[in-house]
């Protein structure tokens, strides 16, 4: 009677054994995970097994397992180190960049009647910059060289300039109405204009007579006799 440690393959006709079962041992696992620990093979004998693995999921980074965006929201899987997936985790929705110029400036170049003074980037509220803002103020009368009155007392010629009436030129005149004044017996001589020509003064004092000139700043008196005359300036 033959003794197994698999148990008996076949008995003769007294019930004895006369053969043993065969045992396959099973193999050691591998590609675990997360260890291996010892356990049976099947034939009495001890392998290595994989060792039970319980998962853990996480979000990734970035990500929150609560929704607080709505259906906005950017979503990824949970995640188990074992590669498993299960649940979902969101983000805030994906940004789309809203560029603007800052106060002052305006986001075309400056207009034939304006003159930049600066430049600076468009700028997003996340921070980003990108493209060029532009500072720019009214162009005056200065800027072309010319002026926007002329001084008192005097005339200039008018002219447009970046939609202004500006002035050049501009020159000391008389006033429309001014006297010459003569000593003596001479009568008092008056003119209407300060523009080069000659004006009269006519004098009584042995019938001379004087004229008035444009001398580049004022009208002056000039006598063209030996008759006592002083005039005065318009």
């Amino acid at each position: 009677d033959k003794s197994c440690d698999y148990g008996c393959a076949a008995t003769n006709s007294c019930g004895k054994c006369t053969s043993c079962k065969s045992c396959t041992p099973s193999a050691n696992e591998t590609g675990c995970t997360d260890g291996t620990e010892s356990c049976s093979d099947g034939c009495g004998g001890t392998r290595l097994c994989c060792k039970g693995h319980t998962h853990s999921y996480s979000c990734p980074s970035g990500y929150s397992a609560s929704n607080s965006w709505g259906s906005s929201a950017q979503t990824a899987s949970k995640t188990c180190s074992c590669g498993a997936a299960s649940g979902t985790c969101y983000k805030a929705p994906a940004h789309t960049h809203s560029y603007s110029c800052p106060s002052g400036y305006q986001s075309s170049s400056c207009s034939s009647s304006q003159v930049q003074t600066g430049t600076t980037s468009k700028v997003c509220s996340c921070g980003a910059a990108s493209g060029t803002c532009y500072s720019c103020r009214a162009k005056t009368c200065s800027d072309g060289g010319y002026v926007s009155s002329c001084p008192s007392g005097q005339t200039g010629t008018a002219v447009s300039y970046a939609g202004l009436t500006c002035y050049t030129n501009c020159k000391a005149q008389c006033s429309s109405s001014y006297r010459f004044s003569c000593s003596g017996n001479c009568e008092f001589g008056s003119g209407t204009s300060c523009d080069g020509l000659y004006q009269r003064c006519g004098c009584d004092c042995a019938g001379w007579n004087y004229t008035s000139f444009w001398n580049g700043s004022e009208c002056e008196i000039e006598y063209l006799s030996d008759c006592d005359m002083y005039g005065t300036n318009c």
